[in-house]
Parts: C-alpha cells; structure tokens; sequence
C-alpha cells in the first residue's frame, strides 16, 4: 500500500468521539477569515496555505504550517486534511492544533481527528511518520477548517523545495524563510511562474494569490513539471561546521558516495555465488548480463532507516541484501557492484529520479532532486546493438542498468529514465550525466496477420507480434502482472478493436527472449467481412490499440506526453475465388509533426494485402497544438478504419 492510500485509510476510520468544544480562533485565523473567502467556483477554496521555516544557529529547522480552507460541498471535504512528516529521533511535532469555523462561532476538533501513522505501511523498516488533522468527518458544507502543525527537526541538509500550488484553488499561497545571523540564501524558480521573494528582516517570503488549481487533465505531463516550485540552498557562515551545504555536483557526489562506498563489501558465500552465475560467460557483458538477471530477480522491498543521519541515501550492505534476499533500489544496485567486482568488473552507483525525466535541475546541486538509484558498469558500447552508453569525463564509458525494473532487460533502460539528468555517484564526478535514449524506431511493435476468409465471411488466421524497447517491457509487464486467463482476455478486448467478434482458439508465448517479446495467436471471427448485395466489405485487421487517445482539448491547461512507438503491421488474407477490389486499392500518407502514418492496400493472386507504419516520436504537446495533434489521429484512426470494397470478378 503507498503512502498516502495507507494515509486515507487511518484518515477514513477517524470518527467523531464526543461533543466538540466551543474555542476562539487565534488572531492570525480570524484575520483571515475576516479577508474573504474569493469568488472561485469549487468544491473547496483554500482561503491560506503558508508554510514558516526557521533556521536555528544549532542546526535545526522549525517548519509552522497554517492552514485556512472552505468546503463548499461535500466532494470538498477532502481537502480538510493538513499533514506533517517527520522522522522520529531527529524530528519531532512541537504542536498541532486544529477548528471548525462557522460565520462567528468556531469549535476545537475532536481528539480522533489527529492521526499519527507510518508514511509507508509495506515498508519493512521506515522511520518516517506522517501526523494529520482531518476535518472531513467533523465538518459540515459552509464550515472551514482551521489548523496548523508545528515540527522541529535536525538539519541533513539546508536545503528547501517548495511547490506554490495546490490541488484546490486557493486565495494566497505563502512560504517564509528566516535564516540565522550570517546565513545567506540561493533560491531557483522551477516551473511557471515564481514570484521574486521579498525581504522582511532576517526572513525571505514568496507569496502567490488568486491561484488556479492544479488541473487534473488526462494524459498531461508529470506534476512536477506543471506545479511552481522554488528550490533553495542555505548556506551558514563557516561551511565547515554546516553539514550538508553543497556548492557544486562533486560535493554531492562526493557525499553520497562516502555514504554508499562500504555498501559493496564481499562475503565468501557472495563472491561464490557470482563465480556460479558466470561460469559459462566468457565475456565481461555476458558476466555483468548473467548477474544483472539475478539481481533483478531480487525482492523489491523499501528499506528506509536512519533518514535523519542520511541513511534514507545509503545503501545496506551488499552481503545483508544477498543473505536475506530483498532489498530496495540502492540495495540492489549495491549488491549488483559487489558481485560485479568479483568478477573484475568495475561499477559505480547511480541516482536519478525515477518517474519525471525532466525534474532533475542542473542548476540546483542538492541530493533532495533523486528518488532512485541504478547501476553505470564499466562497459563498451555494442557493435551489435545500441546499448544504453554515455562518456562520463572521469570514468570514460559507462552502461546504465537498472537493477531494479523486473521487466526491461541488461543491455537497455526503462523509458521513464532514458535522457534524464543523473548523478554517477563517483569522486571524480563534477557534473551530471546525460543518461542515454535509443532511437524511437527502436520502440517498435511488428505484427503480421495470415488468414483466410471464407464464403461465408467468416475468418480464420495466425496474428503474430514482435515487440522491441519500451513495447517489449510493457508487454512482458502485461503478461507478468496478469494470470493465464486474465492475461487472454486481455489479448481478446485488443485484439476485437481491430478484428469484430474474434476468438482467440490458441496462444503460444515465448520461452526466454531477453531482449525482444514474442507472442503468436491462433484467431478466428465469425462475420468478419460483410455482405451488402453483390458487394463484399472487408474491414484490415489492424492494431487499433496503437493509435492514441488524445483527449479534448477545449480548455485545456497543460500539454499532452506521448511515448514513442513505431508499429509496423503486415496482413494477408486469401479471399475466396471470384472477387476483385472495387475501384483502385486504398493508400494513404499522413505527414505531421506528432507522427507520420503510411498505408497500401493490394490484391495479387487472389490475397488481399495491407501494409501499415505508424511513427509516433517521443513528445511534450503543448496545450494550444493538442486539437491539432488530436486531428491527426482521428484522420489516422479513419484510414484504419476504412473497409476495402470486393466485388464479383467480371
């Protein structure tokens, strides 16, 4: 269970335990309310939502959040929740308070409406708490919800990453830095628009009002590309006595691989077991393979201990991970390097963030932008195939693997991480590595379908499928995720956009393709071609599942991401004696920006035959071009459509 399901879940058993008890506002509360609620048409309004952090001369950090919300209806009771997250040992909640407000009258929350909880529940060991207040259960529509929490926690880093935007609309949106006598700041705006902070005293503030939500639009980028953040690094005026304070990317590499460089010790028993799997390898890229499969094998399992003393960036030892046998992405890239080294192969640690390849910022140097961690070997590019290679200035070539991914196999790069900004975890790093990105026609899906149709309309044929690059690990994932009879009905809702009332009689799956996924289907479909008088109408069986969905775009406010793919479909179908295609074959070429679409139709020897390209590139779609981009799909999604005409030879 993440995070936040395990949090809605403590926060939905929250009941009301007794009368509420009348309570005056404080000030800062009233002067808000006293302010407006704004004209914004929505569920719930945040009418304040400020986060204080206070830097102390002994190295800690107090963070006061307040926050003011109104519920218009009860889809807004969700968002009466404010929450703090702290790491018991080095932090801790100093207060939390919270009210229901009503015209002139306000009542304190009941005791249950606080809630303290792991912030992850299926981690095995996890020092991170979260503490919420919750008025979801104790509100009415029209009431507000009042509250703040206060935490205290020991300083790892003085580093600070703020979003300005919520996922409701809201009135003001503020965040207040004050930093000790002879401290000094650094702040970058990411994403939109960040306003310049202005000075009070010793205090910085950045203030947005008359906020938008955030959209919630399908298929639009990641948030972290959408919501305002400003990122911060504080700096103490002697850099010795602050731990933390990173100037540039060899400090943070520098810091991170004191932290994870004892994590690569071998054992006899890990040294043996590596010596096994490579038995029969004679080449370094064959080792590193044969260990690769056996790492990822490994059980991801989150392991986070030891947060406030940097241990949510270390790794376990390597002879822990591989006696017990789970671990989480740093652990299996740790014990990856220990067998590796075994076998004379150099290796080094990797941390990126995993999910936005955009997010991480060159010109932020801070450890706080990383969520994952692979593994870059000392390996050569591949004459027979791209491989995911890049130079690094110290260590020349490197091949990046991600241990940690079950689906995409040694020799590639899940997409989400292709062409990202990561940290090679080395001394001798000073910059951030460009990881690579395969060519998009690399991506690719081939699909023949061999069939016959017979008098009746009906039609039998062999669909087979080859994938390659990100459509082979979505394809293993699918069949990975699923069970034989799940996994068939899936195939079936596919197969049946492109090919009416078929039945799959037969599947025969791959035994062991590292790289490539195979599948062969064995078809057939009652009335698949039409009969309209003499006229027979012949509908190509083609993949319709590969054209995007591109949703409306009336209003829209953020762009479309789509990943790049490559379909390429052969089809033949033997057609009973006696018919020819009506008028001449249908071709269609489709240029435009957002991809490129190809399609010729024939009948030679009595088989109707089709090719069919579609190149859809790897692209962010800006909000004003998605009504064009949703047109050329549309006009793709019509030529597949379009029925081929077989009429009585003369």
């Amino acid at each position: 269970m993440t995070g936040a399901r395990a949090l809605t879940l403590a926060l939905c058993l929250l009941a009301s335990a007794g009368p509420a008890v009348a309570a005056p506002l404080p000030a800062w509360a009233r002067d808000v309310l006293t302010a407006g609620s704004g004209t914004e048409k929505a569920s719930a309004v945040i009418l304040l939502d400020q986060i204080d952090v206070t830097l102390t001369t002994d190295g800690r950090m107090r963070t006061l959040h307040r926050y003011v919300v109104q519920v218009r209806d009860r889809a807004g009771a969700d968002a009466a929740v404010l929450r703090a997250v702290y790491i018991p040992g080095s932090g801790s909640v100093k207060q939390q308070r919270g009210w229901i407000a009503r015209e002139a009258s306000a009542r304190d929350l009941n005791d249950d409406a606080f809630v303290d909880a792991a912030l992850v529940n299926n981690d095995i060991y996890n020092d991170v708490r979260v503490r919420a207040i919750s008025g979801r259960t104790q509100m009415m529509v029209g009431d507000t919800f009042v509250a703040e929490l206060e935490t205290d926690e020991a300083l790892l880093f003085p580093q600070i990453d703020w979003d300005l935007q919520a996922s409701w609309p809201a009135v003001t949106i503020r965040r207040v830095l004050t930093l000790p006598a002879g401290w000094r700041m650094t702040a970058q705006a990411l994403n939109g628009s960040v306003p310049e902070p202005r000075t009070q005293g010793s205090s910085y503030v950045w203030e947005r009002t008359s906020v938008d939500a955030i959209p919630d639009e399908r298929a639009m980028p990641p948030l972290s590309d959408v919501v305002p953040r400003v990122a911060i690094s504080m700096f103490g005026p002697d850099a010795a006595r602050v731990p933390g304070q990173f100037s540039s990317w060899q400090d943070v590499a520098r810091w991170l691989h004191v932290l994870s460089e004892t994590a690569s010790a071998t054992t006899p028993a890990l040294v043996t077991k590596a010596a096994e799997l490579t038995k029969d390898a004679p080449f370094p890229y064959e080792k590193a393979a044969a260990i690769a499969r056996y790492v990822q094998r490994i059980q991801y399992i989150s392991i986070q201990t030891g947060i406030g003393r940097g241990g949510g960036y270390q790794p376990r030892k390597a002879s822990l991970v591989f006696e017990r046998g789970y671990g989480d992405c740093k652990d299996k890239a740790a014990l990856m390097r220990a067998m590796l080294a075994t076998v004379g192969i150099s290796s080094s640690l990797v941390t990126l963030y995993s999910g936005d390849r955009g997010y991480v910022r060159e010109g932020w140097t801070s450890p706080q932008q990383f969520n994952h961690a692979i593994i870059a070997i000392g390996l050569p590019a591949s004459d027979d195939r791209p491989l995911p290679v890049a130079q690094h200035p110290g260590l020349g070539s490197l091949m990046f693997f991600d241990p940690t991914d079950e689906f995409t196999p040694f020799g590639e790069l899940p997409l989400t991480e292709q062409g990202s900004l990561a940290l090679v975890v080395h001394p001798d790093t000073s910059a951030l590595t460009r990881l690579p990105a395969v060519p998009p026609d690399l991506h690719k899906t081939e699909r023949t379908v061999t069939g016959v149709m017979l008098d009746s309309g009906n039609f039998t044929a062999t669909v087979r499928e080859r994938y390659s690059g990100h459509m082979a690990t979505v394809a293993r994932a699918r069949r990975g995720s699923l069970t034989p009879d799940e996994y068939r009905d899936v195939l079936t809702t596919r197969l049946s956009a492109g090919i009416h009332r078929v039945k799959i009689s037969g599947v025969t799956l791959p035994t062991d393709t590292p790289v490539e996924e195979e599948l062969s289907l064995a078809v057939e479909a009652q009335g698949f071609a039409q009969k309209a008088g003499s006229l027979v109408l012949v509908p190509m069986p083609f993949d319709a599942g590969a054209v995007p969905q591109l949703p409306a775009a009336s209003n829209r406010k953020t762009g479309v991401s789509l990943e790049p793919r490559v379909v390429v479909e052969s089809v033949r179908i033997r057609i009973p004696a006696g018919l020819v295609v009506d008028g001449p074959p249908p071709s269609v070429a489709i240029e435009s920006p957002f991809g490129r679409y190809q399609l010729n139709v024939d009948l030679r020897d009595g088989t109707l035959q089709a090719t069919r390209r579609l190149d859809i590139p790897l692209q962010r779609i800006a909000p004003a071009q998605v009504q064009e981009a949703r047109a050329f799909f549309e006009r793709v999604r019509r030529a597949d459509g379009d029925v081929v005409v077989l009429t009585p030879q003369p």
